[in-house]
């Protein structure tokens, strides 16, 4: 009695603080969880940027994982603790350490690697990464020597000699990178994919370039970047043609809405921003499942496109049943509820909603009385023409 009251006072007092642990023996298969992940030596990349490229993940214990631990090592230091709870908080202990992500040496090597990629792409062309595992007190360090970062000697776009002038004017106008900057690949690789939207919606609908070409000066810790463009050829739209899925189940788009759709004015040159705009405004109509527009035929200067669209099912219809009292009256209504709604009725993306209900009054004591029933109906119908002066015309 004397040891359970002992044990009684000591859950009271501690119950207001919970202590962090020390290091819990290995999790099952032998591996340990890490307890802390350390960056020493980096200055241009912070830590929160770092961790996010590692496979190998610190453990982090909820707070019913924490006070868990607390408990387990103090049940375990205390001789009153009954041996079979001990074991069960062990086994619950156990099983929420095995799902805690572990060291694995394998993947060590991996992250360094990671970290040393990184760098070289933000222009440390010299760093030097190692890590230092740390088993007793479980924390994993990496080690960054950064040095100097590269700066940009020279960059050379080839292919865009072929641009008309003032096209080649905007291309000059979105060039951020210069010589003596810091060159950082994903800087560049944003200037480029700027560059190549701009030739996609100025008539070069496969423009496209290739991967740069990095070359490494030591003498002078400096860059010589070269990248290749290929525009290919520069084409007018000549036709749009609109290409659906409708069967005998639901109505055509009219021709109308298609035109008013359609942002694809015909004679000028590719844009893939009206392409874009044009399938966004398929899509909003709320009729199609899926727009997508394709190339049907090319030559030297000119291209055919087609607006392929799949409706969605137009007709649906629901069934229920409905059970309510009111507060004026005692016995329930007993109703049935239907409703029938198309997407498309008449080609211009109208929606239309057909609902009906029915309601018996206590049907049972009806029944069971012999009197007439006592019923309620509902009908309602809804039209929606959002595009009627355009269907109209």
């Amino acid at each position: 009695m004397r040891a359970g009251g002992r044990l009684l006072r000591w859950l009271v007092w501690s119950c207001g603080a919970v202590a962090p642990l020390p290091a819990q023996p290995l999790a099952p298969g032998g591996a340990a969880p890490i307890e802390r992940i350390e960056f020493i030596g980096n200055r241009a990349i912070a830590d929160e940027q770092l961790r996010t490229l590692l496979q190998l993940r610190q453990a982090e214990r909820g707070i019913p994982h924490q006070i868990l631990r607390y408990y387990a090592d103090q049940f375990a230091r205390n001789r009153a603790t009954p041996p079979g709870l001990l074991r069960q908080l062990r086994r619950v202990l156990e099983r929420l350490e095995a799902e805690l992500p572990v060291f694995d040496a394998r993947v060590l090597e991996q992250d360094v690697e990671a970290l040393r990629r990184f760098y070289t792409r933000q222009g440390f062309h010299w760093v030097q990464v190692r890590a230092n595992w740390d088993p007793r007190e479980r924390i994993l360090r990496f080690f960054i020597q950064e040095g100097p970062a590269a700066r940009i000697d020279t960059l050379l776009y080839r292919g865009l000699e072929v641009l008309p002038t003032p096209l080649h004017t905007e291309v000059e106008r979105l060039r951020r990178l210069r010589s003596g900057m810091r060159f950082r690949e994903a800087e560049l690789i944003a200037e480029l994919e700027q560059i190549r939207r701009l030739l996609q919606e100025s008539g070069y609908p496969a423009a496209t370039y290739q991967t740069p070409q990095v070359y490494i000066l030591p003498e002078r810790n400096a860059d010589s970047i070269v990248v290749e463009f290929v525009p290919g050829a520069r084409r007018r739209v000549v036709a749009v043609h609109f290409l659906d899925s409708a069967d005998g189940g639901g109505a055509h788009l009219s021709e109308r809405i298609r035109q008013y759709c359609t942002e694809i004015p015909l004679g000028q040159w590719y844009n893939v921003r009206a392409l874009e705009r044009t399938r966004i405004r398929f899509l909003r109509l709320g009729i199609f499942e899926t727009v997508r527009i394709d190339t049907l035929a090319n030559t030297d200067s000119t291209v055919e496109l087609a607006i392929v669209a799949r409706y969605r099912t137009p007709r649906e219809t629901q069934l229920g049943v409905t059970v309510y009292r009111t507060l004026l009256e005692s016995a329930p209504t007993v109703g049935v509820e239907a409703r029938m709604s198309h997407g498309n009725v008449f080609g211009g993306a109208e929606a239309a909603l057909l609902s009906g209900q029915v309601g018996v009054r206590d049907p049972f004591g009806a029944l069971l009385e012999r009197r007439p029933l006592e019923h309620e109906f509902q009908l309602a119908l809804g039209l929606s023409l959002p595009y009627l002066v355009r269907w109209v015309g």
